[in-house]
């Protein structure tokens, strides 16, 4: 899993996939061509998105755009990333000039799991 640092790492087609799940109205794209979309999107973006755009409408939020759902979503990441496994933060980080306490870390992580 490639790790989201930025709002429009979330697509629009992905917005627009949340968005008909959740029953949203959602407009046709004018470079479509026909029924069916091109481009797959990440099941993950999509659990996101659409956590982002019902929490915004709780909030209180009718007209939603795409830059807050963006912004929401990449929050709502950030905060499951701090409660998340070391080993998922440093997924393809791990340096061979890491430092003690940090690959420390990682061997002492709890979703890390060893095989025979």
């Amino acid at each position: 899993m490639k790790q989201i640092n930025k709002p429009s790492a979330f697509k629009t087609c992905e917005i627009a996939i949340a968005k008909e799940e959740l029953g949203l109205p959602v407009r046709k794209a004018a470079n479509r061509r026909g029924a069916k979309r091109v481009v797959e999107a990440n099941p993950l973006h999509i659990e996101y998105l659409k956590r982002a755009i019902q929490d915004l409408e709780k909030s209180g939020k009718s007209n939603l755009t795409y830059k807050e759902i963006r912004e929401k979503a990449l929050d709502l990441y950030k905060k499951d990333m701090d409660k998340s496994s070391v080993l998922i933060k440093y997924k393809g980080k791990i340096k061979l000039n890491m430092s003690k306490s940090e690959a420390l870390k990682i061997v002492d992580d709890k979703g890390l799991t060893y095989e025979c």
